[in-house]
């Protein structure tokens, strides 16, 4: 799932994308720091692997789709409230853990990413942890949910969050779920 100027799209290819219902109402609104690695991606080798081991990689591709379906349910389910953050947290982590490392399995990992994880992690923000990319970046997108409040982790650590990912040359922006997005109106 992506966000593409305020609208969710499910993409699997060029040719096979779908929106997701424009009306449903985002419940968890989910404050998330995306990452630029910094590289473009080598598809070469990804798809060699891929033309190779063809039924392996479409059982990782249908996993990651799953896990993309269980983020959707979350951040619209209400029948998880912010006095469940615990569990809103976890299932995050839980999900994005699971992303990362079927993400990696497919060979779009590299140094950059490795990098900004041990930064994560210097930080404790690496639970919440994934990679994602496209046919020509990377980025790594990290949940910034706080275990005890389910909400934003507040300004002061996130600031200093991203000068340490500066500090390495690594761009990052805040951003959260469930909003409109960038909007225009022509007169």
């Amino acid at each position: 799932m992506t966000s593409i100027y305020g609208g969710y799209v499910w993409y699997q290819s060029e040719d096979n994308i779908r929106c997701i219902d424009s009306d449903k109402q985002f419940i968890q609104r989910l404050p998330l720091l995306i990452i630029d690695a910094k590289s473009k991606r080598k598809t070469n080798s990804v798809k060699h692997l891929c033309g190779k081991y063809e039924t392996v990689f479409n059982g990782v591709f249908q996993s990651i789709e799953e896990i993309g379906q269980q983020m959707t349910q979350l951040v619209t389910n209400q029948d998880i409230e912010t006095s469940k953050a615990a569990k809103l947290y976890k299932t995050v982590n839980e999900l994005f853990s699971m992303h990362h490392a079927l993400s990696c399995a497919t060979g779009i990992s590299n140094e950059s990413v490795q990098d900004i994880k041990r930064i994560c992690h210097s930080y404790g923000m690496d639970k919440g942890f994934k990679v994602s990319a496209n046919k020509r970046h990377r980025w790594v997108v990290v949940s910034m949910l706080n275990k005890l409040s389910g909400k934003c982790y507040d300004q002061g650590f996130i600031a200093d969050f991203q000068r340490g990912l500066m500090s390495k040359g690594y761009a990052s922006y805040l951003i959260e779920t469930g909003h409109g997005g960038m909007q225009c109106e022509f007169y």
